[in-house]
């Protein structure tokens, strides 16, 4: 029979289910999947990562939970770090606004802005992370399948 809980370490106690046999603690897959999903809906409906500077601190403050919680779920449970988190949520946003909305006029210096980047060469190394391409490459594809 297989466990359908993860154990997980002490620092996500806010979130305890504790089994009395051997005394650890377990997330259970529910409560996972809540998380996930209050994440999602937050990144979709809100799109706080489209503000400059966003912080652990704010997403914790989005999903009211204390900080070293939601660096503990997304580290541990998401197997992710919280920038890499924001980065695929700003890349993916970058590839909806760029399929949706190729237009000559779209430059790609307004890109990292629009996608809440401060800076062009963070923009250009998540976005060659995310899709292997530079998004001077990647426009310049869209705009060719566009043209036939």
């Amino acid at each position: 029979m297989g466990d359908s809980r993860i154990p997980y370490t002490k620092a996500l106690s806010f979130l305890k289910e504790e089994d009395e046999a051997n005394g650890n603690l377990y997330l259970s897959k529910v409560k996972i999947e809540s998380l996930r999903k209050r994440l999602d809906e937050l990144m979709e409906q809100q799109k706080p990562f489209l503000r400059h500077h966003y912080s652990l601190n704010d997403l914790a403050r989005d999903l009211e939970l204390p900080p070293y919680l939601t660096s503990a779920f997304i580290n541990n449970i998401l197997q992710q770090r919280f920038n890499d988190l924001i980065n695929y949520y700003r890349i993916t946003y970058c590839l909806q606004l760029l399929t949706n909305h190729i237009k000559p006029e779209l430059r790609v210096n307004k890109l990292p802005a629009a996608c809440g980047y401060n800076n062009r060469n963070t923009f250009t190394n998540a976005f060659k992370k995310f899709t292997q391409r530079t998004p001077l490459s990647y426009i310049s594809q869209l705009k060719k399948e566009a043209n036939q």
